[in-house]
């Protein structure tokens, strides 16, 4: 007996979605609210009209149509980018979806002309007329490091085997007799003088001489991140050597994202910012310096593994300003000088659990220890508030990274971080640490700095309850 020959599966073309969109309305009229609730009964029915329309008036025989790659759950749970094979074969990419207030999950549904191949009706759900709460219980932070042993120059075995000029001062590379910071290999920082100067942003937000206090700052970040379980940033501790008080910070893995002044003689490197940990990475350093007040983070100091994609930021200083909450606008926490880009505009569920979770009165005692001052432990209580309250913006709007409602199911535009993700970090570039250094580097290599997200159709799936 001859075997059935396969059917193909393909993507609804815009147009298709605006006759599905008819068939909706014309089986379930609006009630008269703003959004219009589908019923699973409803939805099928529209479902099947839809194919029976399609197969009568554009085809000579039916054709069968799929979501590929995702259930129609995962398409209304989170923004997806969808791709339309039209009958010349030739892929056009349509762009991302916006997720609606209201939306249909479909659960392992195949949209074919006689819905024999589709699931059962109970299988189709109404999502109700608000989005189903993520469940991101916090994680608690890890206890302080114990940083009151201050290093000295017993404990090194080869001093200056290496040095880099820094900003203000050289960094001198050493090896220690046992792991101090993650390694046995760290560089000292000397702390600038007091009449030295940290630039014109930390001078904006209150690093002035002759109260710099550059190690404590940097100790402090280092604290941050170790508590949160970021691992972004280098680890780092109080150090003398020398006669000279100071910092000695681990060596961070792979390359700095530029070398130089990119805007003359510098380039950047071709570090691949498509890589999962890489997002991943650059976007916990992004929320990490809003935490910490950092006003210079640039490509100098973010190191790249290209091996592993991990991202580590160095060189702490320019934090904890005493005038921080000062600069605070519209667009989140920005510096004055433009370094800092603001708050990010998405979270991955276990980053936003650790901000949640983070012990507020643990960090401040840990932060007295470094001798930072009241108003700028203050300034900090300040910023973790307005970090805590755009995580519930983010949670609202759907754009937590794998967060989950309490039955498991996603409820974030975003499974994990992946090709979406990259391009709605280039679409927002200028408030994205990977999006303006990807930027600067693609401009380097001559393609064009902007990338546009291609072009949303529209009519969308998610178009059809937004009435």
């Amino acid at each position: 007996m001859e075997g059935r020959k396969k059917r193909s599966f393909e993507m609804p073309t815009p147009e298709e979605f605006a006759m599905l969109e008819s068939e909706i309305k014309a089986v379930s009229p609006a009630t008269g609210s703003e959004s219009q609730v589908v019923s699973p009964a409803t939805g099928m029915a529209a479902a099947e009209s839809f194919a029976e329309t399609l197969s009568d008036s554009k085809r000579s025989r039916p054709r069968a149509i799929r979501i590929d790659q995702r259930t129609l759950e995962d398409l209304f749970a989170q923004e997806s980018t969808f791709t339309h094979s039209a009958s010349s074969s030739s892929a056009a990419n349509l762009g991302s979806t916006a997720v609606a207030e209201e939306r249909i999950a479909f659960t392992n549904t195949q949209w074919v002309p006689s819905m024999r191949r589709t699931a059962p009706a109970q299988s189709l759900t109404t999502m109700g007329s608000q989005p189903r709460p993520a469940v991101i219980p916090p994680i608690s932070s890890a206890p302080a490091p114990d940083i009151s042993r201050r290093l000295k120059k017993s404990d090194v075995k080869k001093g200056n085997i290496g040095e880099d000029s820094g900003a203000i001062n050289t960094v001198t590379k050493h090896q220690f007799k046992k792991p101090i910071v993650g390694s046995n290999v760290g560089y000292f920082k000397a702390e600038p003088p007091k009449e030295g100067h940290l630039g014109n942003a930390a001078y904006g937000i209150g690093i002035r001489a002759p109260d710099l206090r550059a190690s404590s700052r940097s100790v402090a970040t280092s604290l941050t991140d170790e508590m949160l379980g970021l691992n972004v940033a280098a680890r780092t501790r109080f150090f003398q050597y020398g006669g000279q008080d100071g910092t000695v910070s681990e060596a961070a893995p792979g390359m700095s994202l530029v070398k130089g002044d990119v805007q003359t003689s510098g380039f950047s490197y071709d570090h691949d910012y498509r890589h999962k940990e890489t997002q991943k990475g650059m976007n916990r350093l992004q929320w990490l310096d809003a935490l910490t007040g950092q006003v210079d983070r640039h490509g100098g100091n973010i190191y790249i593994d290209p091996v592993t994609g991990k991202v580590t930021g160095i060189d702490h200083d320019a934090s904890f300003g005493s005038k921080y909450s000062q600069t605070f606008d519209s667009n989140g926490l920005r510096d004055t000088q433009g370094h800092n880009r603001g708050l990010p505009q998405m979270i991955d569920a276990e980053t936003a659990a650790k901000f949640r979770g983070l012990n507020w009165e643990e960090m401040e005692q840990a932060y007295r220890k470094t001798r930072l001052s009241d108003a700028e432990i203050e300034n900090t209580r300040v910023r973790l508030e307005a970090i805590r309250a755009h995580i519930n913006t983010l949670a609202d709007n759907q754009m937590i990274i794998g967060a989950r409602d309490a039955e498991g199911r996603y409820t974030g535009r975003y499974k994990d971080w992946g090709s979406d993700t990259y391009h709605a970090e280039m679409a927002n570039a200028e408030n994205s640490y990977l999006g303006i250094n990807a930027t600067m580097r693609d401009e380097n290599r001559g393609i064009p700095g902007k990338v546009v997200p291609p072009e949303v159709p529209s009519k969308t799936f998610s178009s059809f309850l937004r009435k």
